[in-house]
């Protein structure tokens, strides 16, 4: 009976700010852990209230950090949602260089902040601004959808359980201890997904030739394809970045590349299974590299880490000496040259086996066949 009072005690001293701003941040925190794009409506409520919340308990780093996640809350929701409806933002491994940029980053914004609350009645100035640095870090990678948010979510939530605790935020404190809880299961359920969106290997080894169509927008390289699936009684596989970008309504961004690079590793897995010998492919996701870089001045790191792991074992990139042809998904009809030259570089760069491919007509799609004969017979024994 005396626990019952005493919990009765304790609860008459909740605020029902508090109790709100509890109750919508669990939704938050596992609907976020269960990859559900509703944890952001949720967050937004949440982080809201904890402003005022904070202020009154003089954290003022805490309450200065909630407007970060505010702003962080509207672009993760937008993120999340910004590709077509059908598909997931996928899941992505911290990169090396994130890491240092990471760390980095909490060590400057703990300096400064720390010392900066330090003329201010701020309860912990150091490990409030710590604790601050390591949150901004780890939402920036759960908007990004980088698995090891989690991990950090996970160190940094066990210690705002204690100086919660010490703050007489009990409320605020249990949360945060469910929070360890939650985001510990979403760092497993997160590699779970991560490790299903990977292209799923070969049960047994095919052997199979693959064959690599590439180059400037305009040069024909899908009939081609086609031409040559149908020459060496194969499958070829279609670029997925065409039917990607026409279900977009504004122009392709950071993210739907990377969506565009894992759709076409997929779709090659995929065919790979069908092919007979010879794998004909409608360009390759190093379009999305060359792509990027023309767009946004560099590529995903997951791009530029796959590139050397998925080799083809002839390109045949296609000349420019063909008309160009008004499509609603091309774009740069005076840059086909700069782009011919891109991909010269790039394909010497990974030090490919590739030839050019030039004439019109009829002798445009021989002289590919030659291209492959001799490749076949040099390379193929009985």
């Amino acid at each position: 009976m005396q626990i019952f009072h005493a919990l009765q005690a304790w609860w008459q001293h909740q605020t029902l700010l508090e109790v709100i701003a509890v109750i919508t941040g669990l939704f938050c925190v596992y609907l976020a852990a269960k990859n559900n794009i509703w944890n952001w409506p949720f967050a937004i409520v949440s982080v809201s209230l904890y402003i005022f919340i904070f202020f009154e308990a003089r954290l003022y780093a805490d309450m200065g950090l909630q407007f970060y996640f505010l702003a962080m809350n509207i672009y993760g929701w937008w993120f999340w949602s910004h590709s077509p409806a059908e598909s997931k933002v996928p899941i992505k491994r911290i990169a090396n260089r994130e890491t240092g940029l990471a760390i980095a980053a909490i060590v400057v914004t703990t300096f400064v902040l720390g010392s900066l609350l330090k003329y201010t009645p701020a309860s912990y100035p150091y490990l409030d601004s710590f604790l601050a640095a390591c949150s901004l870090v780890a939402q920036v990678f759960l908007a990004r959808k980088v698995l090891e948010n989690w991990l950090i979510w996970v160190f940094v939530d066990i210690i705002y359980v204690g100086v919660y605790i010490f703050k007489d935020l009990h409320l605020t404190a249990v949360m945060y201890a469910v929070y360890t809880v939650i985001a510990a299961m979403g760092y497993f359920d997160w590699r779970k997904d991560w490790k299903v969106q990977l292209p799923k290997k070969k049960l047994t080894t095919l052997n199979i030739i693959k064959i690599a169509v590439v180059g400037p927008e305009s040069t024909g390289k899908s009939t081609m394809s086609a031409f040559l699936a149908k020459h060496y009684q194969t499958v070829w596989v279609p670029e997925y970045a065409r039917g990607y970008c026409e279900k977009l309504t504004e122009p392709p961004t950071w993210q739907d590349e990377i969506n565009m690079f894992y759709g076409q590793l997929a779709l090659e897995e995929e065919m790979e299974q069908q092919a007979n010998k010879l794998l004909i492919c409608d360009t390759t996701f190093m379009t999305v590299k060359i792509w990027s870089d023309q767009m946004f001045g560099s590529s995903p790191q997951e791009v530029l880490d796959e590139l050397p792991k998925h080799p083809y074992d002839l390109y045949l990139l296609l000349n420019i000496d063909l008309p160009w042809e008004d499509d609603p998904l091309r774009d740069f009809p005076d840059m086909r040259e700069h782009f011919m030259s891109v991909w010269h570089k790039e394909l010497k760069a990974l030090n490919a086996n590739y030839t050019v491919i030039s004439g019109t007509g009829p002798e445009r799609y021989e002289r590919a066949v030659a291209a492959i004969d001799s490749y076949l017979n040099q390379n193929l024994q009985d």
